[in-house]
């Protein structure tokens, strides 16, 4: 793994940025913040490839259904 993925891997998310998502999303971040989310990983990978962003310039999480986030 380079410096630069682990970088992106390990990357904070702000405050209240996953609040935006709906619980079960799959959600994009970039520097931070959510950019884009979607049902399923395959449907997220198509937004950002539409918006114009590579694989390796955006980390993905999935937001649990529930209170409890485990990253």
């Amino acid at each position: 793994m380079t410096t630069m993925t682990l970088k992106r891997a390990l990357q904070p998310i702000k405050p209240g940025e996953l609040d935006k998502v709906p619980p079960g999303y799959w959600a994009a971040i970039v520097d931070g913040r959510v950019v884009a989310w979607a049902r399923t990983l395959k449907e997220l990978r198509e937004i950002m490839t539409h918006k114009g962003y590579r694989k390796y310039e955006y980390g993905v999480i999935k937001v649990p259904g529930h209170d409890l986030l485990v990253v």
